[in-house]
């Protein structure tokens, strides 16, 4: 069976008909411009608080999602003191406890391929310890985070992510067990989206939900990651499939088209074959290998690799070229390439470079909504049945005030 017809652009609309059904409750850290939280929605949630620093991303959210709150400060303002986390909770109502599922997806640039490892004075490498004390204040049922792969998979990161997780297992020690945690590495293209994105995604549930529920140990929550629905790469979907029937204006294309021919990634691009049949390198050209190391002139027959938020910047030296135009993607194809809404917008004055840039930092829609769905039917769902008793809804609130 293939997949890859599977792909269907939707809009804004559809992600306001999903939310509608408030199935679960949602507050997303680094909410970034909303990727996430269209994840959510996409499942059923209703994404009542949003945290973002940065003022682009903050009013790119607000203008798409005018229903959720969204809290602009440093999330070091909101972490300082459990009274402001309270606060923070209280703008929405909530009180500790009360939240379904508590997102955050930290900024990453140490961790990252290209960064250079942990600042000495923290960064944004502390950033995820500062997310994972913040849940054990919040108290929701699950945690659910994101982060770059190379997180999990090199050696000298893994103490790291080790470490922050310790802080949501235990409180102070292993014999007082706060939630149960277990992380994987998912690829975006392996749930329908066109583009070959791996992150690490961690779940972690309440110890008093965890084991209403069944859940008794850090391994049992792998089985709450959703299967692939696109498990192997014949079925991926590839980018010709991906950007089919989009509709772009000359004015929409000329500021890419412009910074290919006045600046000097263009003329290393021009270099690279047009309409590869598989993605191309400069050093398959025998160009320099250092300098334009990521840089690749993508395959239609392919997902496009991982877009990052330097290297899809038009003036960068890396990133993703079109297969057949000698320019990098534009936004709007960037947003298909992500699984975005077509009818997503970026107001004015956020620029395309700034819009590139978020888009790079963001979780796609559609890996987040299979996450979301899994965990509400096999944990928040059975959850809220179990709640309705009152014994356990007793036992439940005696287990978070402890």
């Amino acid at each position: 069976m293939t997949y890859k017809k599977a792909y269907r652009p939707y809009l804004m609309k559809d992600v306001r008909d999903a939310s509608a059904l408030a199935k679960f409750t949602v507050a997303s850290m680094f909410a970034n411009i909303g990727g996430s939280s269209i994840g959510y929605r996409l499942a059923g949630g209703r994404v009542v608080l949003a945290n973002e620093f940065a003022a682009e991303a903050a009013c790119t959210y607000s203008a798409n999602f005018p229903d959720t709150i969204v809290d602009t400060r440093d999330i070091l303002d909101i972490v300082d003191t459990p009274a402001a986390i309270d606060g923070f909770l209280a703008k929405a109502g909530l009180k500790r406890g009360d939240l379904d599922v508590l997102d955050g997806s930290s900024p990453c640039t140490e961790f990252s391929t290209a960064g250079s490892g942990v600042s000495d004075n923290g960064g944004t490498a502390s950033l995820i310890f500062h997310f994972c004390h913040m849940a054990r204040t919040v108290m929701p049922k699950v945690v659910i985070g994101e982060n770059v792969s190379a997180l999990a998979k090199w050696d000298k990161y893994r103490p790291i992510l080790k470490a922050a997780l310790d802080t949501l297992r235990y409180a102070g020690n292993p014999s007082r067990r706060l939630y149960y945690v277990y992380f994987v590495i998912l690829s975006a293209a392996d749930f329908g989206v066109p583009q070959a994105r791996e992150r690490v995604f961690y779940i972690a549930v309440r110890k008093d939900v965890a084991e209403a529920i069944g859940i008794h140990s850090d391994a049992e929550i792998l089985n709450l990651f959703p299967e692939p629905t696109h498990p192997d790469p014949s079925t991926h979907v590839n980018i010709r499939t991906g950007l089919a029937g989009l509709q772009q204006t000359e004015s929409e294309i000329r500021p890419w088209l412009r910074a290919a021919l006045v600046n000097k990634v263009g003329s290393i691009i021009r270099q690279l074959p047009r309409q590869p049949e598989k993605p191309t390198k400069p050093k398959h050209v025998g160009l320099d290998t250092k300098t334009w190391f990521t840089l690749t002139r993508c395959s239609w027959d392919h997902p496009v690799p991982t877009l990052t938020a330097m290297g899809q910047q038009p003036n960068g030296l890396s990133g993703a070229v079109h297969p057949a135009e000698d320019r990098k993607f534009t936004v709007k194809e960037q947003m298909r390439l992500h699984g975005m809404p077509d009818d997503f917008q970026f107001p004015f004055p956020v620029t395309v470079a700034q819009a590139s840039d978020r888009m790079g930092n963001m979780v796609p829609p559609l890996l987040m909504k299979a996450i979301a769905d899994s965990i509400y039917e096999k944990v928040l769902r059975s959850c809220a049945e179990l709640w309705r008793r009152p014994s356990n809804l007793s036992r439940s609130r005696r287990a978070v005030a402890s």
